[in-house]
């Protein structure tokens, strides 16, 4: 599903009201999906000491690892992107 629209995709109201209040995508769909950061590296692959850094704002996760946690979350891709104010490729 990760390859899916993303205005097509029905974004959950929870998952709205999280990310207007400031939390991180990952952690917001996360979170919806009843996952803990075990859970989701668990399914996506991608270490958890490196989804929890991303979503306290210590790093920043590659495209690849974004993908991965897309498809294990079952949502598109760019609504786990967040804008870099600085304007840096992340990773």
């Amino acid at each position: 599903m990760s390859d899916a629209d993303p205005a097509e995709f029905d974004v959950p109201q929870s998952v709205r009201d999280a990310l207007a209040s400031g939390t991180p995508p990952i952690q917001a769909f996360r979170e919806w999906r009843g996952f803990d950061p075990l859970l989701l590296s668990l399914a996506s692959f991608v270490p958890v000491d490196r989804i929890m850094k991303h979503e306290v704002g210590r790093i920043r996760l590659s495209f690849d690892e974004l993908a991965a946690i897309a498809v294990a979350l079952g949502v598109p891709v760019e609504l786990l992107m967040e804008e870099d104010p600085a304007g840096g490729s992340g990773g």
